[in-house]
């Protein structure tokens, strides 16, 4: 059935409902996207196999966690402060940016764990990365050299994807410094 109204009418009106629904569809699709809710996310473990585990069951890395686990690729050991003093040491070390003011439930991105990654293993090859800085560059770099999979730089890191990464990243690590990661794990009644 047609509507009745003039044109000019017709159209305002649709332009209204648009802009009414792309306006909500903002809004609700921001509201829930920086903080995970604090029910599903248990306190973060200390311990590296303990994180790890802690990560590999969780549906996103929040910062806490993620900053925790890229700590341990950086120093190979754990951090038992709190947030606020791995933040301010990881942020004197370069290994996140001088900008980010992310809390310890914020969900992180591939593109903060690409960063975070990249300056904690030294990679600097690619020229938009080394240019830039920019995570996005930094997540590209990490597929390229085969440390992450597939999936856009800008969606939220699962925990079993970066723990994934978080191996293949030890493993690149230790190619770089000139050991072969099979070779570290020997047998201990060879000689």
């Amino acid at each position: 059935m047609r509507s009745k109204l003039p044109m000019p009418i017709v159209a305002a009106r649709d332009a209204a409902i648009l802009l009414v629904s792309l306006g909500a569809c903002l809004t609700m699709g921001c509201a829930s996207r920086d903080a995970a809710p604090a029910a599903t996310q248990p306190a973060t473990p200390e311990g590296n196999a303990a994180l790890l585990h802690h990560i590999a069951d969780q549906p996103y890395v929040t910062a806490d966690a993620g900053y925790r686990a890229i700590y341990v690729l950086w120093k190979r050991e754990a951090f038992s402060g709190s947030f606020a003093e791995l933040s301010s040491l990881l942020r004197e070390n370069r290994i996140i940016d001088t900008c980010w003011n992310h809390e310890p439930a914020t969900r992180l991105t591939r593109a903060d764990v690409g960063f975070m990654v990249c300056r904690a293993c030294d990679i600097r090859t690619g020229i938009n990365w080394m240019v830039s800085g920019m995570g996005r560059y930094a997540w590209r770099e990490l597929q390229f050299n085969n440390i992450a999979g597939g999936g856009g730089e800008l969606g939220y890191i699962r925990g079993g994807e970066l723990v994934a990464v978080l191996a293949r990243a030890g493993e690149y690590r230790e190619r770089q410094a000139g050991h072969n990661p099979d070779e570290l794990v020997k047998d201990e009644t060879q000689p």
